[in-house]
């Protein structure tokens, strides 16, 4: 395999913080972008469900619109690595912008003119799920190039807040509202969205080149290369068991969480909104207080201690006697795996090669999105077999059991990986 090529940086790095250097604007232009485009992904997740909804009432397929539109990260998500690896970021993350705006003014002028079928959503779904996958996965390898090494754990812990808050809390209701009022206006909001991203990114000056060897980025060896390289380093290979798991444990809380809090608690559908409101605001201030805990406590012990947080929520949830105490939990466990993400992608971004992160964190977060459709299944077997109280707490044993291995068996490999960076 020829060398990898060492990549110019997006802009001029900015000052050392003893020279009193600030963040500079590139970054502050590209974390709007991701906020502005998120909120399109939350209008859009409500939209085309909805879409289907009013074009056929059998639940099944109108969950295969919303499974297109999740399973790209399970089926294309680790080749996402070869593109960022060896193409240009900011005509990357362009690129998917622009394509965005022309898949969703289509789908705007499909559905204006009365034209929509299900395939046609699905074959959507699927692109916009291909696309929201390869954006999402460029964004970490983008970070390192607009901010400085020790700032990274806090503008990680922004764009995931602001993902939070534009994708989870905003985006969906506001796409909701405006299909009420016209079933192609949430399409519509949705190229807006991403056409200003795609201003707002347009504006950060470039000098990354192409790759020479771009041609081979689908190459066996290219697509092996991330894999080969955490297969090779003992705590990257740990990581893969781990952070998995960690997905896998969550997911099947989340996707039995309505049944907790609807059949188990009796919390109306109005209850079970705000309860899902108080979690995100939860994950929100995880993801504020993540860099100052990583610079108080050192990652090594940060990373246990949002595992252990996050497993206590899914304790006090499953044990929870009332909706108080319900969203006490939800609060806490989504602090705790927001507090994890930043810290977690950070120690990736310090550790991990330039020339191979890309393929690296797209192997991570394709195992993470396999782990999560594993888990779905496997909590609502057990909340069927048992009592959905019993998902919550295998998912919070999972969870602490993950906090006291990377405590106890990885802590210290942390810390020497870090150092050595």
């Amino acid at each position: 395999m020829a060398e990898p090529h060492a990549v110019p940086p997006l802009e001029a790095a900015p000052a050392p913080a003893a020279a009193g250097g600030r963040v500079p604007a590139a970054f502050y232009r590209f974390w709007s972008a991701v906020g502005v485009s998120n909120l399109g992904d939350g209008a859009v997740y409500a939209g085309l469900p909805l879409l289907a909804f009013s074009l056929t009432k059998d639940a099944f397929v109108v969950a295969a619109v919303t499974t297109a539109l999740r399973m790209p990260a399970v089926l294309v998500g680790v080749f996402t690595g070869a593109v960022i690896d060896r193409f240009d970021l900011r005509r990357i993350v362009g690129s998917v912008l622009a394509v965005r705006v022309g898949v969703l003014a289509a789908a705007a002028t499909m559905v204006a003119l009365h034209a929509a079928s299900i395939g046609a959503l699905i074959g959507i779904a699927f692109v916009l799920g291909a696309l929201e996958i390869l954006f999402d996965n460029t964004s970490p390898a983008v970070t390192p190039h607009l901010v400085r090494r020790d700032d990274l754990t806090w503008a990680n812990g922004r764009i995931m807040a602001t993902q939070i808050v534009a994708n989870g809390i905003l985006g969906p209701p506001l796409g909701a509202l405006l299909f009420g009022l016209a079933l192609a206006f949430p399409f519509w909001m949705a190229a807006g969205a991403y056409a200003l991203a795609l201003a707002a990114v347009a504006g950060i000056r470039t000098q990354r080149v192409a790759r020479e060897d771009a041609a081979r980025a689908f190459s066996r060896e290219s697509l092996w290369a991330g894999l080969t390289h955490v297969w090779h380093d003992s705590l990257l290979r740990r990581f893969l068991i781990v952070i998995p798991t960690a997905s896998f444990a969550l997911t099947a809380a989340l996707a039995t969480f309505v049944i907790l809090v609807r059949h188990e608690l009796g919390v109306s559908s109005f209850g079970y909104g705000v309860v899902l409101a108080v979690g995100s605001i939860g994950g929100v201030a995880g993801a504020t207080v993540a860099p100052r805990l990583e610079a108080r406590l050192g990652r090594q012990r940060t990373l246990p201690l949002a595992f252990l947080v996050a497993g206590a929520g899914l304790a006090v949830e499953g044990f929870a006697p009332n909706v108080l105490v319900l969203g006490v939990g939800a609060a806490l466990g989504y602090a705790g795996t927001m507090i994890w993400g930043p810290v977690m992608v950070g120690f990736l971004q310090r550790v991990v090669p330039e020339q191979v992160f890309g393929r690296v964190y797209a192997g991570y977060t394709a195992a993470q999105a396999a782990a999560a459709t594993i888990g779905a299944a496997a909590g609502g077997a057990v909340a069927s077999a048992f009592n959905v109280r019993v998902t919550f707490v295998v998912s919070a044993m999972l969870f602490g059991a993950a906090g006291t291995f990377i405590a106890t068996r990885m802590a210290k490999d942390i810390a020497a990986a870090e150092a050595a960076a």
